[in-house]
Parts: C-alpha cells; sequence; structure tokens
C-alpha cells in the first residue's frame, strides 16, 4: 500500500450529491442577479408544504405541489418570474431541506423537471452571472479583441462561486485579501493576481507573484505488452541438451491429462464448498433447535412460577371447548335472531306473517349493530384493544358469546366507525347511537346541494304526492326531479350526470328517509323432472315438422304480458319505519295484458292488447298517439269482458279466439302468399304454455272445429322459464323498453307544469285511466318497430336458441329445414 495513503473506507453520504448542491447555489445566485426592473416584492413567491400530502407522498410529492401552485404552472409549464425578493431566499432553503429526505431516484427527477426550469426562468428574466470579463484599459471602452489581435489584452478570472460549473476551484486563503487572475497575452509569463473584490478592474497588484517557467513534457512511455503463458510455457527449458520435437498425440495426450487434473481439482473443490454448506446448514439447525428447546424450558418455568396448579395444555383445550359448546346451546336454547331483534319495532314480524295478517315476512338479513345491548360489547373491545379496528375484532371474535352475537362483525366496519388517527367516534357514528340504529335522513344531496332552490322545490312537490296519497316509486320520483331540472337548472345535466334511479333512491333516502316497503311471496318452482317433460314436448314438435311441414315461420310461441300503466299501488315510498302507509287508490289496477308473439325464424308478430271491461270504451281512443300506425302493423285492442271481475284484463277465452283469428291466422296466409314453395295445407303450429283458458276444452274445441290448420302443442308446466322462448329472452326486454316510454311520458307531463309555473302543491300525476291508456299505444308502436329491426331479430333467435331440454333443440333458427 502507498505510503501515506488511508485505509479507512469512505465515509457514505447522508445528503444529496455535490453536483446537485451546486446546481441549487448557482440558482441562488442566479436569483441575486436578477435585474432591478423587476419589482421588489419581499411576499413574492412565497411557498407553503401541505402537511398531509408531505405525509401521504412524501417530499417529492409536497414540494412538486407547492411549486405547482407558487408558479401555477398548469396554466403554463413554463416558468416566468415577473418580481424578485427575499421569498426566492426561503425557497431556495426550503428546496435545499426537502432534498435531503428524497430518494437519488426522487433528486434526480426533481433536477430535470424543476430546477432545469427554474435556472431557464431566472435566465429569460435577465440574471446576469458574469464567468468571464475584459479588463478595462485606459479607455472608457475595452477594445474589441476580435478585431485587434495584436494588441495587448488583459483577461481577469474571477474566482468566486459565480457559475453553475466554475472553470477553476475557489482559492481559500486565510488572512489575506485576493485578487482575480490577470492573464496578459503580450508577457510570456502572466501575472497571476487574486482578489476576493469582485467590483475591483483588471489592475496589476503590487504583490503579484510571476509563475515560474515550466519544463517541456517528455513524451510518453509505452511498455511493450508481456506474452501470455499457456501451460506447456511454463515447464522448465534446457539449453545444453537437444529434446526431440514433441509429436502431435504426445501433444494432445499431454493436454489431456494436464485438463483432467484440472477437472478434478475443480471438482474436489466443489465437493468441500458443499460438504461445508451443508456442514453449516446442520450446525445452524442444531443451533435453533437448542434455542427453541431453551425457550420451551423458560415458558414452563415461568408458567410453574405464576400458577400454583399447572394445567396440561390438554385440559385447557377440552374446559374451552366445553365453554363454547354451553354458550352455543344456550343461544340455541333461547333462540336468539340477533339481527331480528336488533331492529327497532321488530315485534310487527311476528303479527304479520301469512296470508291473513299480511304478507309473508322473511327473516332479517343485517344487524343493528347501534342497539344498546350490542354497541356496549364494541365500546368495550375498541377500548380494550386501545382503538384498534383489527385487535378489536379479534377480541370479539375469541369470545364465544360475542362471537355468537356478532358473526359478522369485521376490522373493516369498526374502522369506519373511527376517526382517522384519533382515538374517538365519528360525528355520524355518535348519532346513530344516539337515535339507537343507523340515521339516513341526513340531508346530502349530492349536485344538487349546490341548487337549494331545485332541491327544496322537488322535496315539497314529493311531499305533495303523499299528502294525497300518491303511491310514489322511484320511476316516478325520477320523473318529477329530471322534469323540474330540465327546467330550473338545464346545466345540471351532463354526460356523467343523469339523475339516476340509484341517485334518486339515495337522494330520498337522505333528505326525506324513505324506504321501500314491499311483501314478496314466493315463486312456482320448475319441477325435478322437467328435462324430462321438455324432451317430450321437443319429440312431439319434431313429429309435427317432420310430419306436417318444416317451416320455422310456421312455429309461433305467444306468451301473455302484464304491463303497468302506474307503479303497484300496494307499494311506494315513506319515512323508513313507518306503521300506516295510506296509499289512493290501493285496490285499483292501473295494467293491462299483451300477448306476445314470435316464430322460431326470428319473425316478431304484432301485438294483442287486453284491457280490463265489458266494452269497446275500455280501448285507447281512435284519437290516442300513432294509433293509425298500430292499426297498420295489425296490432289488435280488445276487451278482456271476464266473468269472474268486470276489472280483470286477464286473457279470457273471447281474447283468445280474436287472438287466433285476428293475428296467427293473418300471419300463416301471409307467409304463404310470401313463399309459393310452401304446401297450401301447411299448418301453424302454435306453442303456449298451460294457462287454463289454453287448456279449456272449449278453446280446444274451437281450434279442432274452426281451425284445424292450427296445431297446438303445450309447454309443461312450471317450465316456461327454460323452455319458453317469450320468457327466456323476450318479455324482460319488452317490459323494460315499455317502463321507459312510461317515464318519457311522466317526465314530459311534469316538464310542462314546472314550465306553466304551477305551484308545487298543485302538482298532478297523470293517473286517470283514460290518459294513461292512450299514452301506451306509442311505446308499443316503439317496441314493435324496434323487433323488426336487425337487433330485435337477433334477440328474437337467440331466445329461441337458449330453451333449454335434454334432447337437441330442432326448431333453432340454425337447424335446417326439416329436422334431424
Amino acid at each position: 500500500m502507498p505510503k501515506g495513503r488511508s485505509t479507512k473506507p469512505p465515509r457514505p453520504s447522508n445528503g444529496p450529491p455535490q453536483q446537485l448542491i451546486g446546481r441549487i447555489d448557482y440558482l441562488r445566485d442566479l436569483f441575486h442577479g436578477l435585474p432591478s426592473t423587476l419589482p421588489d416584492n419581499p411576499d413574492a413567491y412565497s411557498i407553503s408544504i401541505n402537511a398531509e400530502r408531505l405525509e401521504e407522498g412524501g417530499s417529492f410529492a409536497a414540494l412538486g405541489h407547492a411549486l405547482e401552485i407558487t408558479f401555477k404552472t398548469w396554466t403554463n409549464p413554463d416558468i416566468v418570474l415577473m418580481e424578485r425578493g427575499d421569498g426566492l431566499e426561503e425557497l431556495i432553503r426550503i428546496i435545499k431541506q426537502h432534498l435531503k429526505k428524497m430518494s437519488p431516484l426522487e433528486q434526480e427527477a426533481f433536477s430535470e423537471t424543476w430546477l432545469t426550469r427554474l435556472v431557464t426562468a431566472a435566465k429569460n428574466a435577465g440574471a446576469r452571472k458574469l464567468v468571464k470579463r475584459k479588463a478595462e484599459t485606459g479607455d472608457d471602452a475595452a477594445p474589441d479583441i476580435t478585431q485587434a489581435p495584436n494588441k495587448s489584452r488583459r483577461i481577469i478570472l474571477d474566482l468566486d462561486d459565480n457559475s453553475e460549473h466554475p472553470l477553476i476551484p475557489s482559492l481559500s486563503t486565510r488572512g489575506t485579501e485576493t485578487e482575480p487572475i490577470i492573464l496578459d497575452d503580450t508577457d510570456p509569463i502572466a501575472p497571476v493576481v487574486i482578489n476576493s473584490d469582485n467590483n475591483m478592474l483588471g489592475i496589476p497588484s503590487p504583490s503579484s507573484v510571476p509563475l515560474p517557467q515550466m519544463p517541456p513534457l517528455l513524451p510518453r512511455f509505452k511498455p511493450a505488452p508481456l506474452p501470455k503463458l499457456g501451460l506447456a510455457s511454463t515447464r522448465q527449458m534446457t539449453l545444453g541438451a537437444w529434446r526431440q520435437p514433441e509429436s502431435e498425440e504426445d501433444k494432445r495426450a499431454r493436454l489431456q491429462k494436464e485438463y483432467s487434473l484440472i477437472a478434478d481439482r475443480r471438482d474436489d473443490e466443489l465437493s468441500a464448498q458443499a460438504d461445508r454448506k451443508q456442514a453449516r446448514i446442520e450446525k445452524e439447525r442444531a443451533q435453533a433447535t437448542e434455542r427453541q428447546r431453551r425457550k420451551r424450558q423458560r415458558d414452563r418455568e415461568r408458567r410453574a412460577e405464576a400458577e400454583d396448579e399447572v394445567v396440561s395444555v390438554n385440559d385447557a383445550l377440552r374446559h374451552g371447548a366445553q365453554a363454547e359448546a354451553a354458550t352455543k346451546r344456550a343461544v340455541a336454547e333461547l333462540a336468539l335472531d340477533v339481527a331480528t331483534v336488533s331492529r327497532p319495532g321488530s315485534d310487527w314480524r311476528t303479527r304479520r306473517n301469512g296470508k291473513n295478517g299480511g304478507a309473508v315476512q322473511g327473516q332479517a338479513k343485517y344487524t343493528n349493530y347501534y342497539h344498546p345491548l350490542l354497541w356496549g360489547w364494541i365500546v368495550a373491545a375498541v377500548i380494550q384493544a386501545d382503538w384498534s379496528s383489527a385487535k378489536a375484532a379479534k377480541i370479539l371474535k375469541d369470545n364465544p358469546v360475542s362471537r355468537a352475537l356478532f358473526p359478522h362483525l369485521d376490522k373493516g366496519r369498526i374502522h369506519k366507525w373511527i376517526k382517522r388517527g384519533q382515538k374517538e367516534w365519528t360525528e355520524q357514528t355518535l348519532a346513530n347511537v344516539k337515535k339507537g340504529q343507523a340515521v339516513n335522513g341526513s340531508g346530502r344531496a349530492g349536485v344538487l346541494d349546490a341548487y337549494p332552490e331545485v332541491k327544496t322545490e322537488i322535496l315539497r312537490i314529493l311531499k305533495s304526492y303523499r299528502a294525497s296519497k300518491i303511491p310514489i316509486l322511484p320511476p316516478l320520483a325520477r320523473a318529477t326531479m329530471l322534469a323540474i331540472i330540465e327546467v330550473r337548472a338545464p346545466e345540471i345535466l351532463t354526460a356523467r350526470f343523469q339523475c339516476s334511479e340509484r341517485f334518486t333512491r339515495q337522494f330520498l333516502e337522505s333528505n326525506l328517509n324513505w324506504a321501500i316497503r314491499k311483501g314478496t311471496r314466493a315463486a312456482a318452482h320448475t319441477p325435478g323432472d322437467w328435462e324430462d317433460q321438455c324432451e317430450a314436448t321437443i319429440f312431439r314438435l319434431v313429429y309435427v315438422m317432420k310430419w306436417q311441414g318444416g317451416c320455422r315461420k310456421l312455429v309461433i310461441n305467444m306468451d301473455q304480458q302484464g304491463v303497468f300503466l302506474l307503479p303497484n299501488a300496494s307499494s311506494t315510498l315513506e319515512e323508513a319505519g313507518s306503521r300506516q302507509v295510506d296509499v289512493q287508490a290501493k285496490d285499483e289496477k292501473r295494467a293491462f295484458t299483451i300477448c306476445v308473439s314470435s316464430t322460431a325464424d326470428g319473425d316478431f308478430l304484432p301485438f294483442q292488447s287486453v284491457w280490463g271491461g265489458q266494452s269497446a270504451r275500455s280501448l285507447p281512443s281512435e284519437s290516442a298517439a300513432r294509433m293509425q300506425e298500430a292499426k297498420a302493423y295489425g296490432f289488435d285492442f280488445t276487451f278482456a269482458k271476464s266473468e269472474t271481475s268486470k276489472r280483470s284484463h286477464f286473457s279470457t277465452l273471447k281474447t283468445m279466439k280474436e287472438y287466433v283469428e285476428n293475428i296467427v291466422v293473418p300471419w300463416r296466409d301471409a307467409v304463404l302468399a310470401a313463399d309459393p314453395t310452401i304446401a297450401r295445407d301447411h299448418p301453424a303450429i302454435l306453442l303456449i304454455d298451460a294457462y287454463p283458458v289454453h287448456l279449456s276444452k272449449k278453446f280446444r274445441a274451437f281450434i279442432f272445429n274452426d281451425h284445424p290448420e292450427i296445431i297446438l302443442i303445450y309447454i309443461p308446466a312450471n317450465c316456461t322459464g327454460v323452455f319458453q322462448p317469450a320468457d327466456v329472452g323476450l318479455q324482460r326486454v319488452i317490459k323494460h323498453q315499455l317502463k321507459q316510454e312510461l317515464f318519457r311520458f311522466m317526465m314530459e307531463e311534469q316538464r310542462k307544469q314546472v314550465a306553466q309555473g304551477v305551484h308545487p302543491e298543485d302538482f298532478r300525476v297523470p293517473s286517470g285511466i283514460g290518459e294513461l291508456r292512450d299514452a301506451s299505444v306509442r311505446g308499443l308502436v316503439k317496441v314493435y318497430e324496434f323487433m323488426q329491426t336487425n337487433p330485435g331479430r337477433l334477440l328474437v333467435k337467440k331466445a329461441w336458441q337458449k330453451c333449454s331440454a335434454k334432447a337437441p333443440r330442432a326448431v333453432s333458427s340454425d337447424s335446417p329445414g326439416t329436422p334431424q
């Protein structure tokens, strides 16, 4: 090791690199050199670091965010300095402070994104830093050295740290003044003067000391490379005796022997390394085993000292299992339904359970944790866990009693109840605990908070509806809200906000504490042998198509569908927890029936619209919107004339006969007329469900006697959900489109009232059966026109293809004309 060289390793750097520090100092000097023409403002460019952003994203994100706000780079990425002052010095101090906390990659990124732009902005503002300047002569102005090269000139090199990359390192002297270096090209040796005063001119000082003449450099010597020595060159050679040259075979054998020795040595070394590694692993394993043994021994001794009587592990497990089993038996004996008992007013479920007492009520699903008896457990667990949600959830899970009371409570829900970073409950949680249940009417309205007049008008109109006992469901409430918004503040409606039904529900729940109360009942179940029954139906259909003709356009499926003109009057939005809910016209039904018909070839037949009543006065009027188009398409509007109920709109024997004669027969005639290749006696196959009217003897006799060209095939009972095309893929789409058309009608009617300045208390909902009946025609025509398009035909084909059974689907639109 050379003499005088330190053997200590270099000390690691704890701050930013020297080059980055020099770049910041250069920026500070540029700030000091800003021209005096800029206004001096001590508060210019004051910077503030956001504590939240500093905690979440670190110094790089917080400092970048502060600089973006200070210089407003979101409008223009180029920084422009318009003022100067002490705020720039504070900016340099903050940059240095936060650079120390950045990683090397963040420091490099900050230098590229911010320091470069700040340096460019200072230079563009006119900041000057002289690295070289010409010394003044006796004249007022220095001569131009490019035009007078023969004249003497002196160049002063200023040694203060004025440049971003200084040409000469700063010289430090103690106790003496320094002058700038002056180079005069007229003398062979230029005098060197060191001065620290930047304002001095280039005048030679008496203390100048001439530099000694340096001897000329000697040419560099490049030694010749040493020859490479192989295995053969290491052998000793003698000069006295002559040796016969080595043959190629001897040379090959010798090299092979040497290579074998080297390979053996390498294998021995690898084997020794593997043995040493295995020995080290075994030693570490033995040490770990010994440490575990000593730890278990210390634990046993500690437990022996703490307990007078040592209880074995088996005894502890047995006692714990017995306690948990006893707790489960006690809870089971009490028949405790925590979710039901925790909800306020839960005893009404026992009084209203069955047809005589009301709709069948199921078991409660969600637990009200704000119940006083349950909240006490949660508070005790949170305090014991020192407000840690994870530890509190574990405490409740470890206790067998609390585990039975809180089977679904997790740390995430507990975390939402606690203020972030504090050991106290949130205001919303305290309000819920005070009320004993979740507080829904918090008053939040989302985007409508900025429009209090619109919000107030919406609430007044909806309250007036309920005051007049009009049933309100989300579609009607949404139509009212949209009508008011489009008239009062249309700028609210954007591509991101369309006042959806979900927003409507949240708005009503938050501002009015309204919730929907609705009774349900179990639907019919698909039989266990549905596949066998559907398979038998397919065989009947295949047989008929095989021997009577296989035209898919004449295989027709028909199904009835009920359509509501107004939401079901038995359900409405009302304040949560209400026991008495008054509804206007609760026993009246604003609905009608449509017959949905399609073929296996993707065709959609005209609608039959069935209305309750005893005469043609129950039908839509001739002046209804698009009524003439509906008749041109072949729609059939009829009244049920039911013998059991005058208001029933269900299909009867009368309406089924009219359906066959006004829909099926004209369709068969049109298909035969359009395709002369089809036999004139080709029957129409009508695939219908097991509705009582369809199965009646009178209807079957009517088909057999009056229309022998029609063959009836029935879908097995309770199998329409898997085997009837209308139920599988058409009813939901049609009902949704009709619902949207009704929604548009409601919105247009209420928008007219808003535009006319009707007082909120005088608003009315179109509920008369006459105007609703006429409004239904437009929706039916729009749906039928959609089903005649390519997307509609594709929808019909997919509905037929989705019908399930064990046998191959012989009637799908992709099957050949003759079933296989």
